[in-house]
C-alpha cells in the first residue's frame, strides 16, 4: 500500500474481508455513528413535502369551489338571433351608410 507523504499512515484503509468496516476519515477507528440520524432527518424531509403538497392540493380545492360558487349563476345562454334583426328592410335595422352609398353611387351612375 502506498504511504502518504505527510504520515506513516496508507492513504486508504485495506478492506479486509467482504464485511468491511467504516473508518472515519481522521483515524483508524471504527465509526460507530449510526445511519438512524439521516433516516430520520429524510422522513421528517418527506413529511414536509407531503404537508406541503397537501396545502396546494388544499387551497386547489377551494379555489376549484369558491370559483364554481361564482361562475355557476353566470352561465351564458346562447340564443339564435331571430330573422327581424338580420333583415334589412325591418323598420328596427340600423342604418348601414355603406350600403347607402353604395346605391347612391349606382343611381348617379345609371
Amino acid at each position: 500500500m502506498v504511504s502518504s507523504l505527510e504520515s506513516s499512515r496508507p492513504i486508504m484503509a485495506p478492506s479486509v474481508s467482504s464485511k468491511s468496516n467504516r473508518f472515519s476519515t481522521y483515524s483508524q477507528a471504527i465509526s460507530v455513528a449510526t445511519t438512524d440520524s439521516a433516516r430520520e432527518e429524510i422522513t421528517a424531509i418527506e413529511e414536509g413535502f407531503d404537508k406541503d403538497n397537501m396545502g396546494k392540493l388544499a387551497l386547489g380545492a377551494k379555489l376549484e369551489r369558491a370559483l364554481g360558487r361564482r361562475m355557476g349563476s353566470q352561465d351564458a345562454v346562447m340564443r339564435k338571433k331571430s330573422p327581424s334583426q338580420s333583415s334589412v328592410d325591418s323598420p328596427t335595422s340600423t342604418l348601414n351608410e355603406k350600403a347607402d352609398l353604395y346605391e347612391d353611387e349606382k343611381e348617379t351612375a345609371a
